[in-house]
This record gives structure tokens, C-alpha cells and sequence, in this order.
């Protein structure tokens, strides 16, 4: 117990290879939410602007009504305009894509010490499509999990039904609480896996074999995995609670209350992607 605690406090001596990985996730992610915010929001005003502040139903009247040249020109710019939704939206999502790949190599190649190639850059958009595949696999495993837990909660009731009708409260609270613990230990999980996945393609850039290789060191290092995953629930645990005085602060601010969780959410992915790493790299 003693080891495993001056273990946990040892992961916190945070150094370069800390702040690097997390000024590339806060940067990437921060970049993202602002040109998808002001994207969305300029398609708001320019929709506004288009149909007027009309409804459905209004504009349907004023098409009737209007001369046929009129409905044509509306026409026109609306169909314009709903091509220029749709392009700048897979722009979007397509240089996402690129930049988050781009991102990504870049964090790897850091942290594995290599030096920087163009050349295996297709192979990182590549690899993050075939991703898919397998994190699909692991939503599934996770809606399985997600049931059996529902299933279980509503078996209990059962069991104690005057308790449950006497004790609503509580009762909701707690399944509120075990969906909670399910979901974010799933969601865990899976960050776990992804930074398990892009260790072994880092050292190989090989698409299918990494895959393969990942889940053979994962049964390897299962144990040493298993400590990383039950320190990071107790790093989320102590983390939300430190953050609670000053979010209830910043809670009225949208922008400083989203910037705040942004910036603990890349802190903690940081931490754990290095904790994750230093597990790998043992002999």
C-alpha cells in the first residue's frame, strides 16, 4: 500500500513532457471549440438574416404569396446558403481530422523520442480512421455494461420495494450515481486504450499489427494498467473537489466556466496519457 501511495505521488512530479502533451491537447481542442462556435454562430445570424426571423410556417406563407421572381431569388440564396453550411462544415470536420492526426504524432513522436517525419503522417490519418473499428467494439462492450448495471439497479428494487418507495430519494440518487461511475469508467477506459494504441503504432506505424499488438501488451500489462486506471478515479475524485469553490465562482461566466473545464479536462488527460506511457516503457 505504502509503494502504490508513493507511486500516485510521484506521479505528479510534472515536467516538460507534462506541459508539452498539454498545451498541444488544450491548443488543439481550444482552437476547435473556437472556430466550431463561431461557425455555428455566424450560420445562426446568416439563417436569421435569411428567413427574417420568420417561422416555418411564416415563410411557407410569404412563398405563396410572393411574386414568382421573389420565391426565386429566396430561392436561390437559400440553397446557396445551405450549400455553404454543408461545405463548411465537412471543411471543418476534415481539417479536425487532419490537425487532431497532426496533433497527435506530434505528442508520440515527443514522447517516444523520435524525430519528426512527414512521412508517416498519411499512415496517423489512416490509423485514426481504422480507430473506429475497434472503439465501435468498445461502445458496444459498453452499452452491454451500461444494461447489466440498469438491469441489476431494477432487480434491487425488487428486492426491497418498500424500502425504494420509502427512500425515493436516495434510491435515484444512488442509480444516478452508479450510471455516473459506469459511464465515466467506461469513457476512462477507453482514453486508456486509445493512448495503448497509439503507443504500439508510434513505435511500428503499422496499422493492423498495432491494433493486434495493443491488446496483446494490455493482457501483458494488465495489472499495472489496472493501478493506472483505479489512481486516475481517485485523481478525477480529488480534482473535481478542488475545482468546486472556484467553478462556483466562474459558473455565471460561459466562457471562463468552459475554458476552466477545458483546461482540468487536458490536465487530467495529460497526466493520465503519462501515466499510461511510463507503464509502457517499463521493461
Amino acid at each position: 500500500m505504502k509503494k502504490w501511495f508513493l507511486e500516485y505521488i510521484h506521479s505528479f512530479r510534472l515536467g516538460f513532457d507534462f506541459w508539452a502533451t498539454f498545451l498541444i491537447d488544450f491548443m488543439y481542442l481550444g482552437l476547435c471549440m473556437m472556430i466550431f462556435t463561431w461557425f455555428l454562430d455566424w450560420l445562426k445570424n446568416r439563417s436569421q438574416e435569411l428567413l427574417q426571423n420568420k417561422t416555418l410556417e411564416e415563410v411557407q406563407a410569404m412563398m405563396a404569396s410572393a411574386h414568382p421572381e421573389q420565391s426565386l431569388v429566396f430561392l436561390a440564396s437559400l440553397k446557396n446558403f445551405l450549400w455553404l453550411a454543408i461545405g463548411g462544415v465537412v471543411f471543418l470536420v476534415v481539417a479536425a481530422g487532419l490537425l487532431y492526426s497532426l496533433s497527435r504524432a506530434v505528442i508520440w513522436y515527443h514522447l517516444l523520442g523520435k524525430k519528426w517525419s512527414w512521412k508517416n503522417y498519411g499512415k496517423w490519418n489512416v490509423f485514426n480512421l481504422v480507430l473506429i473499428i475497434p472503439l465501435l467494439f468498445y461502445g458496444l462492450f459498453y452499452f452491454i455494461g451500461s444494461s447489466i448495471a440498469a438491469l441489476l439497479i431494477k432487480w434491487l428494487i425488487t428486492l426491497i420495494p418498500s424500502l425504494y418507495f420509502k427512500f425515493p430519494a436516495f434510491f435515484q440518487g444512488f442509480t444516478t450515481f452508479v450510471n455516473s461511475f459506469v459511464s465515466f469508467s467506461y469513457g476512462l477506459g477507453a482514453l486508456m486504450l486509445l493512448f495503448l494504441l497509439y503507443y504500439t503504432f508510434a513505435t511500428e506505424y503499422v496499422v493492423w499489427a498495432s491494433i493486434g499488438k495493443a491488446f496483446h501488451v494490455m493482457r501483458l500489462k494488465k495489472k499495472q494498467l489496472a493501478r493506472v486506471f483505479w489512481q486516475a478515479l481517485l485523481t478525477t475524485f480529488l480534482l473535481a473537489l478542488a475545482a468546486m469553490p472556484l467553478r462556483s465562482v466562474i459558473q455565471g461566466i460561459i466562457f471562463l466556466s468552459v475554458g476552466f473545464d477545458l483546461m482540468l479536462f487536458c490536465l487530467f488527460v495529460a497526466w493520465l496519457r503519462l501515466g499510461v506511457w511510463r507503464v509502457l516503457e517499463e521493461n
